[in-house]
This record gives C-alpha cells, sequence and structure tokens, in this order.
C-alpha cells in the first residue's frame, strides 16, 4: 500500500491534466472565433517548439527560471535560520516577529513598486521581489515548525547535554527540515507566479516579457505558450522536489504512523 501512493498521485495528476487539456481544446473549438484569440492546447505548443527553435525563446526560460530559483533559494536560505533564531530565543522573537506577522497581511504585489523605487529596473530587483514573495512564506512556516517539535526530542538533547545551537542544528532542524522543504516547494510555485509580473513591467527577456509582447501584437498563441511552458516548469519542479522530500524524509511518514 505504501509503494503505490506515489503512484496514486502521478496517475491523479495526470488525469487532471489531461482533463484541463481536453476541456480546453473543447472550448476553442465551440467559441473560439477561428482559433485566432482562443488557440487550441496543439496549436499552441506548435507555437511554444517554433518560439524556442526560431525566436531563441529557451533563452527567455532559462532566465525566468534562473530569477526563480535564485529568489526562492535565497529566501530559503535566509527563512530557515532566522525562523531557527525567532523560535529559539525569545528576545528576538520579540522584536522580529510582529514585524513579520504585520508584512504578511500585506499584498506581494506591493512590494513591486516599492522595489521599483528602492532599486530601480534592473536584475536585483526581480530577483528582490521574488526573494521577498519566498521569504515571507516559508518564515512563519519554520517558526511554527520549530516550536512544535515534540518536547520529547527537546528533552532528551538536553539530557545529553546539547547547547542551544546544538540542539538547534542536531536536533530542531533535522526535525522540521520536511516542513521546510514543503514551504519551500509552495514558495516556488509562489515565486513561478510573481515572476510574470516582474518580467511583465520591466524586463527585456523572460517569459513574462514575451508573454507581453504576444498581448501587446495581438498573438495568443505565444501567450498561450508562455502559459504552457510556465505551467510543465513549475510541475516539473514541484514533482521533482516532492520526490526529493519522499526520498529525503521517508522516515517522518514512518514516524507519524508509529506515533
Amino acid at each position: 500500500m505504501k509503494a503505490s501512493r506515489p503512484w496514486r498521485t502521478y496517475t491523479s495528476a495526470s488525469v487532471s491534466i489531461l482533463l484541463g487539456i481536453a476541456a480546453w481544446s473543447a472550448i476553442a473549438q465551440t467559441i473560439g472565433v477561428g482559433n485566432v484569440f482562443l488557440p487550441t492546447p496543439w496549436s499552441s505548443v506548435s507555437t511554444l517548439i517554433n518560439l524556442c527553435e526560431r525566436e531563441g525563446f529557451w533563452r527567455d526560460i532559462v532566465w525566468s527560471t534562473t530569477r526563480v530559483t535564485s529568489g526562492a533559494v535565497a529566501g530559503l536560505l535566509v527563512a530557515t535560520p532566522l525562523g531557527l533564531l525567532i523560535a529559539m530565543n525569545r528576545t528576538a522573537s520579540w522584536l522580529i516577529e510582529p514585524l513579520i506577522r504585520a508584512l504578511r497581511f500585506v499584498p506581494l504585489s506591493a512590494f513591486i513598486p516599492i522595489s521599483f523605487l528602492l532599486i530601480g529596473t534592473n536584475e536585483p530587483q526581480k530577483i528582490a521581489v521574488l526573494f521577498t514573495t519566498s521569504f515571507l512564506y516559508i518564515l512563519p512556516t519554520t517558526i511554527d515548525a520549530a516550536r512544535n517539535v515534540e518536547r520529547n526530542y527537546v528533552d532528551v538533547g538536553r539530557m545529553c547535554g546539547l547547547t542551544t545551537t546544538q540542539l538547534t542544528t542536531k536536533v530542531i532542524l533535522p526535525r522540521i527540515s520536511p516542513r521546510v522543504l514543503d514551504s519551500f516547494r509552495a514558495a516556488l510555485s509562489i515565486a513561478w507566479s510573481y515572476v510574470l509580473v516582474v518580467e511583465i513591467t520591466g524586463a527585456s527577456i523572460g517569459i513574462g516579457h514575451t508573454m507581453s509582447l504576444g498581448q501587446r501584437y495581438i498573438q495568443p498563441g505565444v501567450v498561450f505558450a508562455g502559459v504552457i511552458a510556465v505551467s510543465t516548469l513549475g510541475i516539473v519542479f514541484d514533482y521533482s522536489l516532492r520526490a526529493a522530500s519522499q526520498y529525503l524524509f521517508g522516515w517522518e511518514q514512518t514516524l507519524t504512523m508509529s506515533a
């Protein structure tokens, strides 16, 4: 039963995607005006292939992927130790946590004009926006996970004479790593949605930039090709991280079931 669960997940996802493609195709054939304003999935895929072969769209894909991974990984690397510090240190919690909680209620799109004012329209601005979106998602999860580590693990660490730093790095961090990776996976999906926004508003290369050109010159096929590219990349990243989580932290499921 345990071994079949991943296959059930992949089968369910495949069926869901196929149903979505079928619905898209049916709607395009029914209400599309000569498939101009609502191209079929197959014509959109054909446009995507043509863009990659003749227009260098693969460069846009590389740039967008680099921006997303750079911002999300930077958010993970900063949010994880800061979250542990806030969870383990009362002073840090008192000083920092209220601000972080307040910032979570600010729409993420509000950081885009702020970044324009503070940084400009250069490449660091785009990375900064994606870093902020990932950081503000991962940090609260890390704090809550660290505070909710089972008490018996902490007690055993204390009995073994571990210092606070050793307890954090050898007990708490390994225990919360599955939840942190899950939050990183979710943050990565958010970053994929926001990379289009930052590329539409101030970029000369990237998937979002190409989609904005398609919208400007009334080329729906280009817009939908961008949607397919982002969706495909998002799915690849999501399932890769899910597989990595199952491989690295399979012990957590066993531990939870035994508890």
